[in-house]
């Protein structure tokens, strides 16, 4: 059963850097085992692809995305190369990539952070090392005295003064785990200097670095050492290898300074993964917390905690986006000052900010969001990554992007283009024309049909 499991999902990934594939959400068609496997053995050859029906809709939203990043790419000072999937838990609807090369691995950014960061948090949490109602200074003393829970650095509402990774450049001679306390102490004095100064529920990259230096000494503790990858080593063990995400790794040279300054090991960023590894962690999420063999991974109460607002900050934000009159279209206007946010402990849940119009829709009651709230989070290399609930699918965008303002649009129209595919009917997988004349120089018979009985609509 899990070689016939495997050889379908094979078949189902196939795809070309130039045409992409897109399959039904309710499967018309299923094929024997042996046709599955000829198949599965053009997966490394360019030209196997899988193509939707000429005169589905399906084929209308794929040429749509192909020539909107196409067309950022073209433009050499917009993005270098991307790569998309859009999908539901059952299977994916869309997926191709744009000049990856070989490497097909991205630099997350701040996608590492609830990825990898708040993911091994609430490990930690269930494990029963922490608790989120736990006063940081409980682990780290830096902070004695300040009225900062674990919860309030997940929700990045602490008000700590952020640390520029430019800061640590004197540090640098020091060795890793000298570095991170130096981080720790100079963000703790900054932001006793100037706490009055700076705005409840602002964005900080300190928040998350806070949470790695968390996860870190209590490792050493445990194992009585000085490791200044503990958190790195968590986090591959707890949750990469758990959720089979064998091709993200750590780097020791990110683009964010704060991350790079500290070899990787920050956790606002330092994450490089992939769009195969990320769908993973996405059907996680939509499962409830289950692993793909239906193993539980995180319990139904962390998956609430990562992607629901606390009712107050809900409150709030659904008061201020009505009385500013935000709209999806000036939401980024720099003229309009202390924007709103709202954020789960981990993942991002406005979806103005997202940039999610068309899939993620703001929730009018707080007693829906933890049924119909989309979440995600995005980073500053050309990431993101966003759920939408109500309608069961993910999107993922991973890009290597040189202007902010082209990825946005890109995420905007991949987003667009997951609420077609969420609500189309009429897409059927079939084999193309170039992978059936492969197999038939290689006199083996094409993938056989057979029926599947459809439930009535």
């Amino acid at each position: 059963m899990k070689i016939t499991q495997s050889v379908h999902f094979l078949v189902l990934i196939l795809s070309l850097t130039a045409s992409p594939w897109l399959v039904r959400p309710e499967p018309s068609h299923a094929y024997d085992e042996a046709s599955l496997g000829s198949v599965a053995k053009l997966v490394a050859n360019p030209q196997a692809q899988l193509t939707p029906r000429a005169t589905s809709g399906c084929a209308a939203a794929a040429t749509r995305i192909n020539q909107t990043f196409n067309d950022a790419i073209r433009k050499k000072h917009d993005i270098s190369r991307a790569s998309l999937l859009i999908g539901r838990p059952d299977q994916p609807l869309f997926q191709n990539s744009y000049k990856t090369g070989k490497d097909k691995r991205y630099d997350l950014a701040s996608l590492t952070k609830p990825i990898a960061t708040a993911t091994a948090i609430m490990r930690m949490k269930e494990m029963g090392k922490l608790k989120l109602s736990d006063p940081i200074s409980k682990y780290l003393p830096e902070f004695s005295g300040m009225n900062i829970t674990v919860d309030d650095l997940l929700r990045h509402r602490a008000a700590l003064k952020e640390l520029d990774g430019r800061y640590l450049a004197g540090s640098l001679k020091l060795s890793l785990i000298k570095r991170q306390r130096f981080a720790t102490r100079a963000i703790a004095a900054e932001t006793r200097r100037s706490a009055s100064s700076i705005p409840p529920h602002t964005y900080r990259d300190s928040n998350y670095f806070l949470l790695s230096e968390i996860i870190r000494r209590i490792e050493n503790k445990k194992n009585k050492k000085q490791d200044p990858k503990a958190f790195e080593k968590f986090v591959e063990r707890e949750v990469l290898k758990p959720l089979k995400m064998n091709q993200s790794h750590f780097g020791r040279k990110p683009n964010d300074p704060l991350s790079k300054a500290l070899e990787g090991s920050a956790g606002n960023a330092g994450l490089y993964s992939t769009t195969g590894d990320l769908e993973k962690f996405a059907k996680m999420m939509l499962a409830n917390g289950k692993t793909a063999g239906g193993k539980k991974f995180l319990s139904s109460k962390s998956i609430k905690e990562m992607t629901t607002p606390d009712k107050a900050d809900y409150e709030r934000y659904l008061a201020l986006t009505k009385r500013r009159h935000i709209t999806f279209e000036n939401y980024h206007d720099r003229n309009i000052s202390n924007r709103p946010a709202l954020r789960g402990a981990g993942f991002d849940l406005d979806n103005y900010r997202l940039n999610s119009r068309g899939i993620g829709e703001i929730v009018d009651r707080f007693e829906d969001f933890e049924t119909e709230g989309s979440f995600g989070h995005m980073g500053s290399t050309g990431t993101s990554l966003l759920i939408d609930r109500k309608k069961n699918v993910y999107v993922i965008v991973l890009a290597q992007k040189d202007r902010a303002d082209v990825i946005n649009g890109l995420r905007v129209e991949a987003a667009g283009v997951a609420a077609d595919l969420a609500i189309t009917r009429d897409c059927e997988p079939r084999v193309s024309d170039e992978v059936t004349k492969q197999l038939e120089k290689q006199s083996i018979a094409p993938p056989r049909p057979q029926s599947v009985s459809r439930p009535a609509r």
